[in-house]
């Protein structure tokens, strides 16, 4: 899509949010709150830490940036625990609960 719109101004950039402290990721943090100990900075990410890269990237001084895929993970995916999938993740978190 960027190619068609980039020369009107339009920018076209995708935000991929990981382990943003939702009631379902809420759940997994009760379960098993030593998680954070994977992730980079320490914490699971906030709502408002995506909306502030949404309203950066509708921003004027984003208006360069086009055709990216940005991921908010907190570097969880340049660890080995980043590289488990998602529903992976869920099944490890299942496990420990009923045992």
């Amino acid at each position: 899509m960027a190619p068609e719109v980039t020369h009107k101004g339009i920018t076209v950039n995708i935000i991929i949010p990981k382990l943003i402290y939702t009631p379902v990721i809420q759940m997994i943090d009760t379960v098993a709150p030593e998680h954070h100990e994977s992730i980079t900075a320490k914490r699971l990410g906030k709502p408002e830490d995506v909306a502030a890269v949404a309203a950066f990237l509708a921003s004027p001084e984003a208006s360069y940036i086009t055709k990216q895929v940005i991921i908010m993970d907190g570097g969880l995916s340049l660890t080995k625990v980043g590289s488990i999938p998602a529903h992976k993740m869920m099944e490890i978190q299942y496990a420990q609960t009923i045992k």
